[in-house]
């Protein structure tokens, strides 16, 4: 008898000594940020901790399951809530695992709870309802995004694309061989693409060795002048690979030069740092400053942007955090800068509809305004990022790993319509420029989109009909102009908003374009003032 208790004590001992040197290999395997194969050990626990939950919930979170995340989150928060032992980012990263799986009710529960209890680290916004903010946020879009599949995407990861003339640059996993292990996908590289009349990405080929390594390669940039490259990267220069003491693979900002057709000479830049990651490089549109993402001391949250002045000798400034306005105590990442100086980017920290959004800003006066999400039309209740924009001509790409994709990460193309007369046209007496009541009216709806809307402004444009000289009637036409704009002043629109155009008698509705041929119900038709969204 003795000895089977000594046995089966032993066996205990020996099965409660296994256990603890499994939970340690997992538990370094996540230090190391190989999630994967974490999760897979931790799911083997029979009795698991509170530690085990949150890492298990972690790493599905970290590789974008989140239906797995949302389970194990919840049995964390039934278990240990009451308790006041959990951390409130894990109250953070279950709502947005529950909007991962469209749960937003339920999300947004979770999310008042989190700023109840977390008020440094809030997630501003006026309506903590998912469903009612874009619903409102809708219906005040003037220029509505078209979002289109492409054929380029794979059973991988493909994104971050970037546009120099009829070449894109983009990410991807295809034909990789090394394995990273944060999410069992082959490594990234470089790869450039031709767009097409249609916009499809097509004949991509993979960048030279120089600049694609065994490690990671992506959000590459060209300048205008198609002499350099940037680059993030996790290698590089024949030096021991960017990682720190636990092994953690660091994103790191390089440059080459085109040499003789092809791209050589990397550098690292100056301000890199081996201990935290510097990465998704972007340039203004004068390309005097670099904007990018990082973790470095001096961060609001997890990752912020920042940007770097390039001097005209080339070298590089000291690292600018862009603010609070656009930093949060959580994540963004992948600035863009178009040609109009609005800076896009990626958050989990701004009121989204999950994961990383896509919002915008504007810069006035060299701050840059509250954030504007890009709407649930480009936005998914998953990961939306990198986006860019042809401002001119309407048309980018931007990468998700929305259901649906083909892939893990998927690249899409956008499409925005074209400028629209945000209500029906306003109408003026005879030789006469007051506001009058019926038409004040139709102007305070306006007022009320402009206010819905801050980045948006307007062209008041006013016309006369064909009576009088046209000399006269062009000064006319711009006090009838005038006078609109100083409305919407008079009720607290910016005049840096509104723009005032008089075009006379030049532009006809009808064909009443001589004193004398029509009646006074024609002439009426053509002694109007017409709005046209400018930017949104």
């Amino acid at each position: 008898m003795k000895k089977i208790l000594s046995t089966l004590f032993i066996l205990a001992m020996t099965t409660q000594i296994l256990v603890a040197q499994n939970i340690d290999n997992a538990d370094l395997l996540f230090k190391k940020k190989h999630f994967s194969s974490a999760s897979k050990i931790y799911l083997d626990s029979e009795n698991k901790s509170q530690e085990v939950l949150e890492k298990l919930g972690d790493c599905y979170y970290y590789t974008s399951d989140m239906k797995n995340a949302a389970i194990w989150y919840k049995t964390l928060i039934d278990k240990h809530y009451e308790d006041n032992t959990i951390e409130s980012i894990y109250l953070f990263r279950y709502y947005h695992a529950l909007k991962g799986i469209n749960n937003f009710d339920e999300a947004d529960k979770w999310l008042n709870i989190y700023n109840d209890i977390d008020i440094e680290h809030i997630v501003p916004s006026e309506n903590l309802n998912t469903k009612k903010y874009f619903k409102t946020l809708n219906t005040s879009i003037g220029r509505p995004f078209t979002v289109h599949s492409l054929s380029i995407n794979t059973k991988g990861s493909d994104f971050g694309v970037s546009i120099h003339g009829d070449k894109a640059l983009f990410a991807s996993t295809r034909k990789g061989i090394h394995i990273y292990k944060w999410n069992n996908l082959p490594f990234l590289n470089l790869y450039e693409a031709t767009i097409d009349e249609d916009g499809e990405l097509v004949d991509p080929t993979k960048l030279n060795s120089t600049i694609n390594t065994k490690n990671h390669e992506a959000n590459g940039i060209i300048t205008k002048d198609g002499q350099t490259l940037y680059f993030s990267s996790n290698q590089h220069l024949g030096k021991k690979k960017g990682t720190d003491k636990n092994n953690v693979l660091h994103l790191n900002i390089y440059k080459a030069s085109l040499v003789d057709g092809d791209w050589a000479n990397v550098v690292e830049l100056p301000f890199n740092n081996r201990k935290y990651s510097m990465m998704h490089p972007a340039l203004n549109f004068d390309e005097t400053k670099l904007y990018f993402s990082s973790d470095m001391p001096g961060s609001v949250g997890s990752f912020d942007i920042f940007y770097v002045d390039i001097n005209k000798n080339g070298t590089f400034g000291v690292p600018n955090n862009v603010g609070e306005k656009i930093n949060t105590p959580h994540r963004e990442q992948f600035p863009y800068i178009s040609s109009k100086n609005i800076l896009y980017f990626s958050s989990d920290g701004h009121f989204g509809m999950g994961g990383l959004d896509i919002f915008k800003s504007d810069k006035v006066d060299g701050t840059y305004q509250t954030p504007i999400n890009l709407s649930d039309i480009i936005n998914s209740c998953r990961d939306d990022f990198a986006f860019v924009i042809d401002e001119e001509n309407d048309f980018g790409y931007f990468s998700s790993n929305r259901p649906g994709g083909v892939g893990d990460d998927d690249i899409y193309r956008l499409t925005r319509g074209k400028l629209q007369i945000i209500t029906s046209s306003i109408y003026f007496g005879f030789a006469k420029w007051n506001i009058r009541e019926d038409t004040a009216e139709k102007l305070d709806e306006i007022i009320s989109t402009l206010n819905k809307n801050p980045d948006m402004s307007i062209e008041i444009g006013a016309h006369t009909d064909a009576r009088g000289s046209a000399e006269y009637n062009m000064d006319l036409s711009h006090k009838r102009a005038n006078s609109v704009r100083e409305y919407f002043i008079e009720n607290g629109i910016s005049d840096l908003r509104v723009l005032s155009k008089g075009y006379g008698e030049s532009q006809p509705l009808n064909n009443c374009a001589k004193k004398g041929n029509c009646t006074e119900k024609d002439y009426s038709i053509n002694r109007r003032c017409e709005f046209v969204i400018l930017n949104q």
